[in-house]
């Protein structure tokens, strides 16, 4: 695990059993600490270093996520806090209000009340849809069909209000075409792209390190996990990938596999191909 000393792989087993622990149960730092049989302190420093947050910042997180999950089954939004481990729902909604970007009800209703402008281009790889709210840019997936891509957009925010604005999005879009054909945008158009990304603590992670993924390179999922301090998480930074919200501005693409294959993508293997392909031809 590159830029990791001793101590820390002597200390990995620890934290992975820290985060087991916390995973069956809610549970202090204090009394984390007392079941490890470690200091307070010590736990704290060492799962900050390797995790790249606190075990509380952790549990909060996860605890969120859960939250997310359960709102989408749930009779009522106390139900729904109550089943992801939250005790009051002032602490639900402080919690989805940090990680996951609105309120539980927000959440329950399919960002009911939120206007959220888009367009649908043509671009290198089919067709690419831009989503915007009034923070960044919000949604940019890849598809053969128009038609299809806008369906995907209304099923993923059922109760948003939608507006195609075209014009709007204009300069927005045309950096995403670019992007589609593998070439270069400079620092400050990148930017200029302000993004609306909405996920756990854990995605956000991995979505800001996937950006510094430089144009050209690829890395492979255990460089990925390694790279944000969690390198038993493979899967998990898999499926964070997996579930990036917008295509190309955060080049998920550019990861694959330890023997060199594609893996995964969630706008198919050929268009990741051709962008891998576009991007190392287009750079100096």
């Amino acid at each position: 695990m590159r830029g990791r000393t001793g101590s820390d792989a002597r200390h990995t087993p620890m934290v992975v059993r820290a985060i087991s622990l916390l995973e069956e149960n809610a549970m202090t730092v204090k009394q984390l600490a007392r079941e490890l049989d470690v200091s307070r302190a010590h736990l704290q420093r060492v799962f900050t270093r390797l995790v790249g947050c606190t075990p509380a910042a952790w549990q909060r997180a996860q605890r969120s996520e859960r939250l997310r999950t359960a709102l989408r089954s749930s009779e009522s939004v106390s139900s729904a806090a109550f089943d992801a481990g939250f005790d009051s729902l002032p602490s639900a909604y402080i919690a989805a209000s940090a990680h996951l970007g609105m309120s539980p009800g927000a959440l329950r209703r399919g960002a009911a009340g939120e206007m959220v402008f888009y367009t649908i281009v043509p671009c290198a790889l089919g067709f690419v849809l831009v989503a915007m709210t009034s923070r960044g840019v919000h949604r940019v997936i890849l598809g053969d069909d128009p038609l299809m891509l806008d369906d995907t957009l209304r099923v993923s925010l059922p109760a948003a209000e939608l507006v195609r604005d075209d014009a709007a999005l204009g300069d927005v879009s045309a950096c995403v075409v670019a992007l589609a054909s593998g070439a270069a945008l400079s620092h400050a158009l990148l930017d200029a792209l302000p993004l609306d990304l909405r996920g756990t603590a854990f995605q956000q992670r991995v979505w800001r390190e996937l950006q510094r993924i430089p144009r050209g390179e690829t890395i492979t999922y255990a460089e990925l996990a390694a790279r944000i301090g969690a390198p038993k998480a493979v899967r998990a930074v898999g499926t964070a990938c997996g579930a990036n919200p917008v295509a190309m501005v955060v080049p998920c693409h550019r990861v694959v596999r330890a023997d060199g294959s594609l893996g995964g993508y969630a706008w198919g293997l050929e268009r990741k191909e051709c962008l891998l392909r576009g991007e190392k031809l287009r750079t100096p």
